[in-house]
């Protein structure tokens, strides 16, 4: 059988990267031709570019502000350089696709698969499509390709965000396209509920289906991995507060700090950033950490896959999908607001939580298994047919 993902298989994000890897790999192993769909579409276009100078166009901001940003672009330029590159090579190497994206508009999509996967990551998230103009991504949401038999969403996701009656009439439409659908958070599942008639399972992101050890071989080691013991601090979004518990934490268990994230202290550039690892190296930083703090899901994800010490935090609005994940596997308290609410002395049981992570691991997989075996049953009575 041929399976498609759609997915956000060219965001230079380590999460996106490994979570796409993480389905085409386990999806490989029940013996099945696996490929990305490669939609890109314009909108996403120099999103990840070296040099973008798109945001000279905008009317709505400043010159002063553009000024800021095209410093900051050159700025970044010595951490981008190299980051790309490794991000360009995973995507090659480990996702198997070329150089420049297939499709940027989903009607030009071939229908060349015999089941399509959705999923994961935010693919369902109201977003900027165009300069003045936001919305849903018909794409995403099963549109295309229109001739397509069997549709299924696989922990999608929307993050956070207010329904109004538009937004809600597009969705109810649109999950129609879906035979089967899963999402990642329990909020989410309750909202699709109230808006399908086709049942809704609550699964794990895909980065959970692979074990500790699947990402132990993957992930290499530079010479930027300290030799002594280190607090990662990765953060998406920056925060103050996580600093600040960074700080605190480095400082009670004496430990270097290696930080990833958004935002450059340039004065702190060489004594604590590794902004240069790619989506492999990333994965080296995690298993070998002695502490981790995040503003990330996947930040969040992959310290509980390699069985960290951890706390997360700032991530305000956005924090519903890790709460979501944290309340299940019954360790809510590491998802904290301010930095004086972390016990620095509770450690978590990972015998626990490895328990109840089995169990909502085999629910996922069982999910996978059996929409694959309800297409391959109903392929097999056309055959023979």
């Amino acid at each position: 059988m041929k399976i498609g993902i759609f997915t956000f298989q060219r965001a230079h994000n380590y999460g996106a990267a490994l979570q796409a890897y993480a389905l085409m790999t386990t999806l490989k192993r029940y013996g099945h031709e696996v490929i990305f769909i490669d939609y890109w579409p314009d909108y996403r276009k120099g999103m990840y570019d070296l040099i973008n100078f798109s945001f000279l166009k905008d009317p709505s901001t400043g010159l002063l502000f553009k000024f800021k940003k095209l410093v900051n672009v050159f700025l970044k330029l010595p951490r981008n350089v190299p980051r790309n590159r490794k991000f360009n090579q995973f995507f090659q190497k480990e996702l198997d696709l070329a150089i420049n994206s297939k499709y940027t508009k989903g009607e030009n999509i071939v229908d060349d698969c015999d089941l399509y996967v959705f999923g994961s990551d935010q693919i369902w998230r109201y977003n900027k499509l165009f300069l003045f103009q936001k919305g849903f991504d018909p794409v995403y949401w099963g549109k295309y390709p229109i001739t397509a038999k069997r549709k299924i969403a696989y922990a999608a996701s929307m993050g956070m965000m207010e329904m109004d009656e538009d937004r809600e009439k597009f969705v109810k439409v649109h999950l129609q396209n879906f035979t089967a659908i899963s999402v990642r958070e329990n909020y989410l599942k309750e909202l699709i509920t109230s808006l399908s008639d086709t049942p809704v399972s609550q699964v794990l992101d895909p980065v959970f289906l692979l074990e500790k050890y699947d990402w132990q071989k993957l992930s290499v080691s530079n010479k930027t991995t300290p030799k002594e013991k280190y607090i990662l601090f990765y953060h998406l979004v920056f925060s103050k507060e996580a600093l600040k518990l960074v700080d605190q934490l480095a400082k009670h268990y004496s430990l270097k700090i290696i930080e990833i994230g958004s935002k450059e202290h340039l004065l702190k550039f060489s004594r604590r950033y590794n902004q240069v690892a790619g989506p492999i190296e990333f994965l080296h930083l995690f298993s070998q950490a002695a502490f981790v703090v995040s503003t990330s899901f996947h930040g969040v994800s992959f310290s509980i896959i390699f069985q960290k010490q951890f706390y997360a935090l700032g991530m305000k609005k956005n924090s519903g999908r890790v709460q979501s994940l944290l309340e299940s596997l019954a360790i809510p308290e590491r998802l904290i607001d301010k930095a004086d609410q972390a016990d620095l002395n509770q450690a978590i049981d990972y015998e626990e939580v490895a328990c109840k992570l089995n169990l909502q691991k085999q629910k996922s997989i069982k999910f996978l298994e059996s929409e694959i075996a309800v297409f391959a049953t109903t392929r097999d009575d056309v055959i023979r047919a």
